[in-house]
């Protein structure tokens, strides 16, 4: 190892210069700094990494298995509870373009319908004469 590599951490035991293995060991235990560096999520991750590395393809067909069911329900869960109320950026600009929707439904956007209509039956015929 070189010294480049050494990652500090928050856990710290009093040792003199040079100290013997048990010395450092005993000042270890004495903290309970392996029991707590084991709660790290740096350690989590290098364990977690070990247990990928060594199990088998079954094993890994099973993980890959679980992690597609998981997201599969937490979206299930997630889309249900956007029904109701919108949490999404998705569910919430369609609900604001629904609102400003509403607006124009009405008797004026009817009107203005009907003249559209009429405007294009009148050219449809004018064609319809210029043809003949």
């Amino acid at each position: 190892q070189n010294l480049k590599n050494v990652e500090p951490l928050k856990f710290a035991v009093p040792l003199t210069e040079n100290a013997p293995t048990a010395q450092v060991k005993a000042a270890l235990a004495k903290k309970d700094i392996i029991g707590k560096w084991n709660g790290t999520g740096k350690a989590k991750a290098i364990q977690s990494k070990i247990a990928l590395d060594n199990s088998t393809d079954f094993e890994r067909y099973q993980l890959r298995v679980a992690k597609r069911s998981r997201a599969h329900w937490s979206r299930k869960i997630f889309a249900e509870a956007d029904k109701k109320s919108p949490i999404s950026f998705e569910m919430k600009k369609l609900r604001k373009m629904e609102k400003v929707q509403q607006k124009y439904v009405g008797k004026k956007l009817a009107a203005r319908g009907e003249r559209i209509k009429k405007f294009f039956t009148a050219r449809k015929a004018k064609k319809a004469g210029k043809k003949k």
